[in-house]
């Protein structure tokens, strides 16, 4: 196309995505320049921007670190759902395993085309996406919608077959770890990075944060290991992708050392990382630039509260929030809580934005222990507009100002019990796409 300069066709095959743009390499010989050219291959490669809020959130069962059960992914917008099929874990089905699965991989050439391929066109390629099987029609899986972007195959494909539980997130970048070690992921970009292996094992219960350095415009990020040590000390390995390798400390900190084990995925504010800590009442603080590891003491629950049913730790504007529901006689109080995460604060406290009184979720006792069929979610990136609460394993998200609430997703999956409670507990992480 001689009519098109190089101005203009760079910036057309710069929209596209990485497969489609070098692809049209064989188009014209003004193409393949523009695309052979260093200044293209740096800006197409760089993180590309995302939009103002997450486009999905990815839902994981909370188990065992490293251990991968299952995942799905849930659009905001109902009418907008996320066409996404991990077939679950053989004990949590009614019937055997499928015998034609796009997971199951029968030799290392087709593990490695389905992690590095986004699955657009490779049905030519691979002769069990065209083999006629002698199967029943009841247990054919059905085809993949053709709506389904492709970071959206790479993430569903990928995911299982490199047995990975999501652990936290930050930004555009997830953090997952398997059995033996930890990786990055880049869903917008269909990109995985392995991280060189740390001391800490991934099966062991370490809080695990991640900070993503949005401003240098390149994939620049942190990872941050905390497990206890001793009664009183602390571990923490702290990896740098502008060094490319793990450095290791030990701290002294008696109060944090028994907070230790993550109740949340870390969520970064400012300078400093945070986890709900088992221990209720309190959220562990650790503090990268003085190396200080420290404990915060949640908010007061509510009057003539008889006990505080579920919490949840997330981030909006650049602000840690807490979501509280504290169950009492007559009805439950729902608390949005915010809190300062500057740098300069020590000690910061925390301003009660939002308390809402709900009478139509009952609660029950177990054990002289309230519990509640709904509970608050909260994630990093969230709105400030409404939270998400669970209610007997739907979605629903609630309007802050008006009260209103919406379904916008089902965790239920099965007709068996074991497939019923396997998102009983889980954690959710934002899921960016590209603009």
């Amino acid at each position: 196309m001689p009519h098109l300069d190089d101005g203009i066709a760079s910036e057309i095959l710069y929209r596209l995505p990485t497969k489609e743009a070098y692809r049209l390499a064989a188009v014209c010989p003004q193409w393949r320049a523009v695309l052979s050219q260093p200044t293209f291959l740096r800006r197409h490669l760089s993180p590309r921007p995302l939009g103002l809020r997450p486009y999905a959130l990815v839902v994981q069962p909370r188990r065992q670190v490293g251990y991968f059960t299952h995942l799905t992914l849930v659009a905001f917008d109902p009418r907008d759902p996320v066409p996404v099929d991990v077939p679950p874990q053989a004990k949590y089905r009614d019937h055997a395993p499928l015998p034609l699965c796009l997971l199951d991989t029968a030799s290392d050439d087709s593990v490695f085309r389905i992690l590095y391929s986004t699955g657009a066109d490779d049905d030519d390629a691979n002769p069990l996406a065209t083999a006629t099987l002698d199967v029943p029609a009841d247990r054919v899986r059905p085809p993949e919608p053709p709506q389904m972007e492709d970071y959206v195959v790479f993430f569903e494909r990928t995911a299982p077959m490199l047995g990975i539980s999501i652990v936290a997130s930050h930004g555009r970048l997830l953090l997952g770890c398997s059995r033996s070690r930890y990786y990055v992921c880049d869903p917008a970009a269909n990109r995985w990075l392995a991280l060189p292996p740390s001391t800490i094992a991934p099966a062991s219960v370490a809080n695990c944060g991640l900070h993503y350095d949005a401003s240098t415009g390149l994939l620049a990020f942190t990872v941050v290991l905390l497990v206890r040590r001793t009664r009183e000390r602390v571990l923490v390995e702290t990896f740098r992708s502008a060094t490319g390798r793990w450095d290791a400390v030990e701290l002294a900190a008696h109060g944090a050392a028994r907070c230790l084990g993550a109740a949340s995925p870390g969520i970064h504010i400012g300078l400093c990382f945070y986890w709900l800590s088992l221990l209720r009442g309190r959220i562990l603080r650790y503090d990268m630039i003085r190396g200080r590891a420290s404990v915060l003491r949640e908010p007061v629950e509510a009057t003539g509260s008889k006990g505080r049913v579920s919490r949840s730790l997330g981030s909006v504007g650049g602000r840690l929030r807490l979501c509280t529901y504290d169950a009492g006689d007559t009805e439950n109080v729902l608390g949005v809580w915010l809190v300062d995460g500057s740098p300069v604060v020590v000690r910061p406290s925390w301003q009660r934005v939002q308390e809402v009184v709900v009478r139509e979720a009952l609660h029950y006792f177990r054990f002289s222990m309230p519990r509640s069929p709904e509970t608050s979610v909260d994630f990093p990136g969230a709105s400030g507009k409404f939270i998400v609460v669970d209610q007997h394993r739907c979605l629903f998200r609630y309007n802050l100002q008006t009260g209103g609430k919406v379904m916008f997703a089902s965790l239920l999956i099965g007709n068996n019990r074991r497939s019923r409670l396997l998102y009983s507990r889980y954690h959710v992480f934002p899921f960016y796409m590209s603009t």
